[in-house]
């Protein structure tokens, strides 16, 4: 498989997280004009961009991105140029004031370099908002749709599972202070006319992928029975679940 479909169909599902998250964590960042933003995912930063704008909130200085773009993963130049959104290879020690970044499949190594980037490049007393999902409704609806078609998402069979002390225990390797490490539990709630948003956004990308495939509609029949009855089990509503870690340097 070429592409990870998995993580592009469960896209919509984690720009809500994010936003949810940014929504909360906002007024302690003290985020203003002077200050340099470090994303490790074109998602994470894209996502940070377009809230900032669609809130009318002060855009930073820069948005460091250190995700390599490329035919799959463009950058949006619209947002590119609102945030002033600068791709590195590798961003410099001690010279960003703030890190956002997501990880939607929590693998240790992974997990521990990202916290390592993001510390190294952190002034002293910046901020890191890292957010790692716990679990996502969604993705059991898209592995169900793609076990119907005979397709497999290609981080499925991958994930790792991560409790709170187990993320304070890698911040503290990264060498972040323990006195300054908080892991909080977020859900997200999607329900009404967000949830039918959601539902739709999801379909589209999966008739995008498997119709491409040969599988043409034959997924539909399942899509929607198990969206039903994950939004049944809900109570009427999907509840994505994620931990936030929140450590300053």
């Amino acid at each position: 498989m070429d592409t990870d479909v998995l993580t592009t169909a469960l896209q919509p599902s984690r720009k809500t997280l994010l936003q949810a998250v940014l929504a909360d964590q906002y007024p302690n960042l003290n985020l203003n004009a002077s200050s340099t933003v470090l994303t490790t995912t074109i998602e994470s930063a894209e996502t940070l961009t377009k809230w900032l704008l669609d809130q009318k909130y002060e855009m930073p200085r820069s948005v460091i991105l250190t995700e390599v773009s490329g035919r799959r993963n463009s950058i949006d130049p619209s947002l590119q140029k609102a945030a002033n959104l600068i791709p590195v290879v590798k961003v410099q020690d001690e010279t960003v004031t703030h890190a956002f970044s997501h990880l939607p499949t929590y693998k240790k190594s992974e997990t521990l370099a990202t916290l390592k980037e993001i510390f190294s490049a952190l002034i002293q007393e910046g901020t890191a908002i890292v957010t790692v999902t716990k679990r996502n409704p969604v993705e059991e609806i898209v592995l169900n749709t793609f076990k119907t078609t005979g397709r497999r998402g290609s981080s499925g069979s991958l994930r790792e599972f991560a409790e709170d002390q187990d993320l304070k225990a890698l911040a503290e390797q990264a060498r972040f202070e323990l006195g300054k490490i908080g892991v909080s539990e977020k859900q997200v709630v999607i329900e009404g006319g967000e949830l039918e948003g959601l539902k739709g956004s999801v379909e589209k990308i999966l008739d995008g992928i498997l119709s491409q495939t040969g599988d043409g509609h034959s997924w539909e029949r399942t899509f929607d029975q198990t969206w039903s009855a994950e939004v049944e089990k809900g109570g009427g509503k999907l509840v994505i679940e994620a931990y936030v870690l929140m450590a300053m340097k």
